[in-house]
C-alpha cells in the first residue's frame, strides 16, 4: 500500500498559468506527493488525453490520482480520489489509495477510504462568498478519527503550518501552486512549510519522550 500523502496538488487546466503538463512536472519536482486530476468539464476523449500528458510528464502512476473515476484510475493504474456521495468500487488496486472529498459536520461517508480531504477550512477564491470551517471546527472535527485528513482551501505558504497545527495529516493545494508564475517555487515553499512542521514536532515528542525516560530514572 502506498503511503498517505502529506501534500497533494489538484491540477486542473483551467487553473494552470503555464502548460498544464509542465506544472505538473514542477510540482512534483518541488515535494507535492501526489497530483489530483479533477476535471469536470471535459469530454471523454479530452480527460483522457490529458491524463495520458500528465502521466508522461510525471513518469509514475503512483504520483497522479483521478477525480472521480474509478474506470480511468485502474485503467491508468493511479490512485483515486471520489466526491462525497460517490461509492467506493468494488475490490480496488491493493497497491493504490482511494481519498475523499467532505463537508463539516463529518456525519456520513467518512469510512473505508485511505484518507479524506476536508474543506473549506479558509476562504478561497474556488468558492467566493463561502466561509471557511476555520481552525478550530476542523480540529475538533478530526480529534479521535482513525483516517488521516487533509485539509483543502486556503492552502498557501503561511496556512500549511497552522493547518498541521490544528490536526491536519497534510493539506491539498491548487491556486498557489497551479497558478502561480513559477510553480516550482510556489510547491517548493510549501513542501518546506510542511517538512519543518514535521522536524519541529517530531523533535518535541523525542524531546518529551527523553525527558519521560529521565524522569524515571531519577
Amino acid at each position: 500500500m502506498s503511503l498517505v500523502p502529506r501534500f497533494v496538488v489538484v491540477l486542473d487546466r483551467a487553473g494552470c498559468y503555464l502548460p498544464l503538463t509542465d506544472v505538473a512536472a514542477h510540482a512534483i519536482a518541488g515535494g507535492a506527493d501526489i497530483i489530483q486530476i479533477r476535471e469536470k468539464q471535459l469530454d471523454e476523449r479530452q480527460l483522457r488525453a490529458e491524463i495520458e500528458a500528465v502521466l508522461s510528464a510525471v513518469t509514475d502512476p503512483s504520483r497522479i490520482s483521478i477525480n472521480g473515476r474509478p474506470d480511468l484510475a485502474r485503467e491508468y493504474n493511479t490512485h483515486l480520489h471520489l466526491p462525497e456521495i460517490v461509492p467506493i468500487p468494488d475490490r480496488w488496486l491493493e497497491d493504490r489509495l482511494i481519498s475523499r472529498s467532505v463537508h463539516f459536520p463529518l456525519d456520513q461517508h467518512i469510512n473505508g477510504v485511505d484518507y479524506l480531504v476536508l474543506g473549506n477550512l479558509l476562504p478561497t477564491g474556488s468558492k467566493p462568498g463561502l466561509p471557511g470551517i476555520g481552525f478550530d471546527d476542523f480540529r475538533a472535527a478530526v480529534s479521535g478519527l482513525n483516517t488521516p485528513v487533509l485539509a483543502i482551501g486556503g492552502m498557501e505558504p503561511g496556512t500549511v503550518a497552522p493547518s498541521l497545527d490544528a490536526g491536519a495529516f497534510g493539506v491539498v493545494v491548487r491556486s498557489a501552486v497551479i497558478g502561480a508564475l513559477d510553480p516550482l517555487s510556489a510547491a517548493l515553499a510549501i513542501r518546506k512549510e510542511i517538512d519543518a512542521w514535521t522536524m519541529s514536532n517530531a523533535q518535541s515528542l523525542s524531546s518529551s519522550t527523553a525527558n519521560r525516560a529521565k524522569s524515571l530514572t531519577v
